[in-house]
Parts: structure tokens; C-alpha cells; sequence
């Protein structure tokens, strides 16, 4: 797994910029192998399997104004975005 590291942009997390608040953010993305090996087969083969997301930010701020705008969007739709340029 590569690491890619952005410095001084901007990250939001729907309408809120949360590179105002946050010392570092991290995302990871994997996807699982899955075997498909059949009896004919002469070498293993997989097909992609599970695929998963993480996200995490470490933070300095006092979300005690912002705690409305990320909390509004548990259970919902809401897009990440990385300025990474």
C-alpha cells in the first residue's frame, strides 16, 4: 500500500472544510481477494472481493459550532473530499 502525503489543502467533509480544524487526515482503501480456483485449474485465481474505506482525522479545534454540520450527515450521504493538487 502506497502513502501519499498533501500538505496545506483544503479537505471537506460535505459543506464543511475540515482542513480548518484538523492536524492530520487519513484515508485508507482495500479490497479483499477472493478465491475463484475451480478443479481445472492450473494456478490459483482470485476475483475482487470486499471492498472497504476508512477514514480519520485528528483534530485541534472545539467542535462545540461544527458538531451541527458533521452530525447531520450520520446516516446519510455526505462526500469526502481531498484537495490533494
Amino acid at each position: 500500500m502506497a502513502t501519499q502525503v498533501v500538505k496545506n489543502r483544503p479537505s471537506w467533509l460535505g459543506s464543511l472544510n475540515i482542513g480548518d480544524y484538523a492536524s492530520t487526515l487519513a484515508m485508507e482503501y482495500g479490497a479483499e481477494a477472493a478465491d475463484n480456483t475451480v478443479l481445472t485449474d492450473v494456478y490459483r485465481s482470485n476475483a475482487g472481493g470486499l471492498l472497504t474505506f476508512g477514514f480519520s482525522a485528528d483534530t485541534y479545534a472545539d467542535y462545540t459550532d461544527t458538531d451541527l454540520a458533521i452530525f447531520n450527515g450520520v446516516n446519510s450521504t455526505v462526500p469526502l473530499t481531498f484537495a490533494t493538487g
